[in-house]
């Protein structure tokens, strides 16, 4: 027996609302887990939520835009490879780009030039 196309419950996700939390929702309105929806309701195998919302597999998005009927644009926005490269050059880290920040970009004082707050 072929899956429904579209899902008839699916929750519409809330504003800034990350993939692994709106799968979970959605899973709950079955009486079901994250992972039980992305093997039976999807046939995908299970991933963690840092899988879910760094860089998940494109299949898999363009999967749920298609089950619950959302633009495959919002879905995306849901994980931060959807912000690239808006709000990140790259998921990948640049070499040296910690240090870069915390040695020339901080806003941070060294210990001796910090005022140390203390209660009265």
């Amino acid at each position: 027996m072929r899956p429904p196309e579209r899902w008839p419950l699916h929750p519409a996700p809330v504003e800034m609302e990350s993939l692994s939390s709106w799968l979970r929702r959605i899973a709950a309105s079955y009486g079901m887990y994250s992972y039980a929806l992305l093997e039976h309701g999807l046939g995908h195998r299970e991933l963690s939520d840092p899988e879910l919302d760094l860089n998940p597999p494109t299949d898999l998005l363009e999967e749920l835009a298609k089950r619950t009927g959302l633009d495959q644009h919002r879905v995306i926005a849901m994980t931060m490879a959807g912000w690239v490269p808006w709000l990140f050059d790259s998921l990948i880290p640049a070499p040296g780009a910690y240090e870069t920040y915390v040695h020339q970009l901080s806003v941070l004082l060294p210990p001796k030039r910090r005022n140390i707050y203390t209660p009265r």
